[in-house]
């Protein structure tokens, strides 16, 4: 195949048959930045209404970067791996501070951004500043595995190493940041993950995985080890008509949300058979147990979790931790206005009532 023929094919069907996404054109550089840290291993349909209310609030890189850790949190809360908030909050402080709030068009400099990997660094200047370096994310690499017929392992680095040099081969010279964009949306909507859409692709003719027929097999991804499971106790403590949260601390996973305190049960260790005064050690509580809810479910990228929520009454507000540092004892909307990560939420939605009729009990007790 010729690559000027797969670039003219594959820019024609882009202009007739792009999806009017709320980023797509736009000549803020902060915006595209904003969309594309977003859209990391995030479908499209998630993302719109994030994106919307991310820009309505934080409308330039000025307010993001005097925003705190917490507000950037709270409303990125629910869209998942949180570290891109973090590392996007904390770019935006380099950025208005060593940069003039003027995003440096060089990768090199880009690279040492806090967020700024090759995928992120590559995706902006080429759709920003049209500087040609080519983009894979998962859309492409299955594009290109099918259009080259690879039928090497896509999770090993070697395949990845070998689609990002062909990327970079088919890159054209002119408006490589379309071509980027285009392959992109090809993947997203016609060359799909499962049935894809072989009779209405623009590259039908030149794909080797469908002249092989191979196209419902590639790309080949070898199985994943299987996922361990975690199982933990999150630990509802009130004091009076006040709950317990948690700050996760900065060197662990979803740092900076917040949580109920989390107990973490050994193995072979069942919930009901757990000991309290493990509890009462590790947070340093005089506590009693209450009430007991059966397990939630939630699912990690590494591992599955089962997270008991058990209901303790404290006798004092006095807490202590090695693990969290920063805490405070709230009531059920002063909880709702933290950034509280996806478990959690699982945890309060399944307890709510329960903790609404102990505060207001309290109140009407006294």
């Amino acid at each position: 195949m010729r690559d000027s023929t797969v670039q003219s094919k594959i820019r024609k069907w882009f202009r007739k048959n792009k999806r009017p996404l709320p980023w797509r054109g736009e000549k803020n550089w902060y915006y595209i930045w904003i969309s594309e840290v977003m859209l990391q291993q995030t479908q499209v349909e998630q993302v719109i209404p994030y994106y919307h209310k991310f820009i309505k609030k934080f409308n330039t890189i000025e307010r993001l970067a005097k925003a705190s850790q917490e507000e950037v949190l709270k409303i990125w809360e629910g869209l998942g791996y949180y570290s891109r908030a973090r590392n996007l909050h904390r770019a935006t402080k380099i950025i208005v501070d060593n940069y003039n709030s003027t995003l440096p068009p060089i990768r090199e400099e880009l690279l040492k951004i806090p967020g700024f990997g090759p995928y992120t660094a590559n995706a902006v200047l080429s759709l920003v500043f049209n500087q040609p370096y080519g983009v894979v994310d998962g859309n492409i690499k299955r594009v290109l595995s099918r259009l080259f017929a690879i039928e090497d392992d896509i999770r090993e680095s070697k395949t990845q190493k070998k689609i990002q040099q062909l990327m970079d081969n088919l890159l054209p010279s002119k408006y490589p940041g379309e071509f980027n964009e285009a392959m992109m949306e090809l993947g997203a909507t016609t060359c799909t993950p499962t049935a894809p859409l072989c009779p209405v692709c623009p590259l039908s003719k030149d794909c080797q995985a469908r002249i092989k027929k191979l196209e419902g097999i590639l790309p080949y991804k070898s199985k994943r080890a299987k996922i361990p499971t975690t199982r933990s106790v999150a630990c509802i403590v009130y004091h009076q008509d006040l709950f317990l949260l948690v700050k996760r601390p900065e060197h662990e996973m979803l740092a900076g949300l917040w949580e109920f305190p989390v107990f973490k049960l050994n193995n072979g260790y069942s919930d009901s058979g757990f000991n309290i005064s493990s509890i009462r050690n590790q947070f340093n509580l005089d506590i009693s147990l209450k009430k007991s809810w059966p397990a939630i479910k939630h699912t990690y990228t590494h591992f599955h979790l089962k997270l008991y929520s058990k209901l303790f009454e404290a006798v004092s507000s006095e807490f202590q931790s090695e693990l969290y540092e920063d805490y405070r004892w709230l009531g059920i909307d002063g909880i709702k206005k933290l950034p509280v990560h996806k478990a959690m939420w699982k945890v309060l939605n399944t307890t709510e009532a329960e903790l609404e009729a102990i505060a207001k009990r309290y109140i009407v007790d006294t």
